[in-house]
């Protein structure tokens, strides 16, 4: 008998070491609910950046997920040539109790000479002006390189995110480069193509990077901030979804929201008008790719109202809403409506959730809501 249960013992030490070695962990096992995310650009901005300290700060924080930039959406970066980085993640990795979900920019792709006029410009190198002002919109035929270094950083993402052991990677819709590209009249004219072949294409890359999914991280989740179907990025994911659900892959999409449920809401009617219109917005989607297109909420948490930046300030003028804990009905709302949310901690409303300090206030309302709050089934 004694021998038999320390074979018991043995046998459940070693399931347990196996789960714990596996290298990726799909997002249907994360049991918190709601799962919280949270992105913000007083996170690290590259994979040199992430460092045991930095990690030791995010396991501080209320979130599941952490959000961390493989590189800056406007930089001509290309993905390493071999994986002798995720040697260094690998030792990392022990030091996170958090998930760290690589972000990476559709952004990489966009171009075109109206970029000169714009900020991002003026804070870019002059091989960096060269490559992007090449570029006709978006570098659907990979012209200039650009789709080739996205795809090399996408692959690049999923293997950080699998070494990591998290659930997937964050990608940013934003053609912050070139706004109008994401449109199709902008890219049929830049192109010289017709509508349909533009579609065509942009489907085309999205099959394309759904086998790149398949081949690096199967169970991966990823995360857009946005997803407007008529837009260039919607019609990427759209052919993602299209080449899931034919070859029977296993990967996920979440919608982020930040276009329909967006950050701000001055009040409770307000924010729920925007869950009833995300839900609007994906109403042909969601009937056709069920179990694989999530929808998520979002929001921003601001505390001190009048020192916001100016985009947030003019956005909650008139708002009775003057501190955190003035949030806390949002939060709520968010929570009953939503299994997966992403709070974006901006620059603008001064909520670094990386300072334990200025996090705290933040912090205990994040905590509060969510333990009196029942998670939808």
């Amino acid at each position: 008998m004694k021998n038999h249960k320390s074979f018991q013992v043995c046998v459940l030490l070693a399931c347990f070491l196996a789960l714990a070695a596996r290298p990726g962990v799909s997002f249907a096992e994360k049991r918190h609910c709601p799962y919280l995310l949270v992105v913000s650009w007083y996170s690290v901005t590259s994979l040199d950046q992430i460092t045991k300290e930095w990690l030791e700060k995010a396991n501080a924080t209320p979130f599941d997920g952490i959000g961390a930039m493989l590189s800056l959406g406007r930089r001509a970066a290309r993905a390493p040539d071999d994986d002798k980085y995720l040697d260094r993640i690998r030792e990392l990795r022990r030091y996170a109790q958090k998930d760290i979900w690589p972000w990476i920019f559709l952004n990489r792709m966009f171009g075109g000479p109206s970029l000169a006029g714009r900020k991002v410009y003026s804070l870019m190198t002059d091989s960096e002006r060269t490559h992007f002002t090449a570029i006709k919109g978006m570098d659907l035929y990979d012209e200039q390189g650009a789709l080739s270094a996205f795809k090399g950083l996408f692959r690049q993402a999923l293997k950080v995110a699998r070494t990591f052991g998290s659930p997937g990677i964050i990608i940013d819709h934003e053609a912050y480069n070139n706004p109008g590209a994401r449109w199709i009249p902008s890219l049929r004219r830049l192109q010289g193509k017709t509508g349909p072949e533009i579609v065509r294409r942009l489907e085309q890359i999205g099959q394309e990077l759904a086998v790149i999914v398949n081949d690096e991280y199967p169970e991966a989740t990823l995360w857009f901030s946005a997803i407007e179907p008529d837009s260039a990025c919607g019609y990427i994911v759209r052919g993602m979804l299209e080449a899931a659900v034919h070859s029977g892959m296993k990967f996920k999409v979440v919608e982020g929201g930040e276009k329909t449920v967006r950050y701000v809401h001055k009040t409770l009617p307000e924010l729920e008008g925007a869950i009833a219109n995300q839900k609007e917005t994906l109403r042909r989607w969601l009937p056709q790719y069920p179990d694989r297109l999530i929808p998520a909420g979002t929001t921003t948490l601001i505390d001190n109202s009048e020192q916001l930046g100016p985009w947030f300030k003019a956005q909650y003028e008139g708002s009775r809403i003057k501190s955190v804990e003035d949030m806390a009905p949002f939060l709520r709302v968010l929570f009953s409506n939503y299994r997966y949310i992403w709070i974006y901690a901006a620059r603008e409303a001064h909520f670094d959730p990386f300072d334990p300090v200025t996090g705290k206030k933040f912090f205990q309302v994040i905590d509060r809501v969510r333990s009196d709050t029942k998670c939808p089934q």
